[in-house]
């Protein structure tokens, strides 16, 4: 089936739950354990109070970013129509959608992401007219990308 112009351009970033699941697990474990484990050196303050404080700490921080990806992952979907963008983004229950149309897009640009382990990632960014940027999700190809392109920049 090949796409017209009245089909939308749509790319999205979604962490999968199973990814949520296990930084959550993981995280926790972390946590758990650093805690079960290191509290004694801690507790009651004697001379190795400030050494295993600082490996508690470390480790509270390690998973506590681990349980923070897991909640605050990105979700976030862009339908690019001729002319328009409507951004959707997600974080568990609450929802956002914003809708940027030709008087709030100042110019569009393709940004590419080099990666060391993997072929390069193409990305649109869109200057709103307020000087905020927006960066898209990474497209599958270049070709993908600058077509996506072409169809924001297009008049109705």
């Amino acid at each position: 089936m090949t796409a017209t112009t009245a089909d939308p351009i749509v790319v999205s970033a979604i962490t999968p739950t199973p990814l949520r699941w296990g930084l959550a697990l993981s995280g926790g474990i972390v946590v758990f354990v650093a805690t079960s484990e290191l509290w004694r050196g801690v507790w009651p303050i004697s001379i190795v109070t400030p050494f295993f404080g600082l490996l508690l700490g470390t480790a509270l921080a390690a998973g506590g970013l681990l349980l923070v990806g897991a909640l605050f992952g990105p979700d976030e979907t862009w339908s690019i129509e001729p002319g328009h963008l409507t951004v959707q983004q997600s974080l568990r229950r609450f929802h956002g959608r914003r809708q940027y149309g030709p008087a709030n897009i100042a110019s569009v640009t393709l940004a590419v992401s080099d990666w060391d382990d993997g072929p390069p990632g193409y990305r649109i960014a869109v200057d709103l007219a307020t000087g905020r940027r927006l960066r898209s999700p990474v497209f599958a190809s270049e070709a993908r990308a600058r077509a996506a392109m072409a169809v924001l920049t297009a008049s109705d």
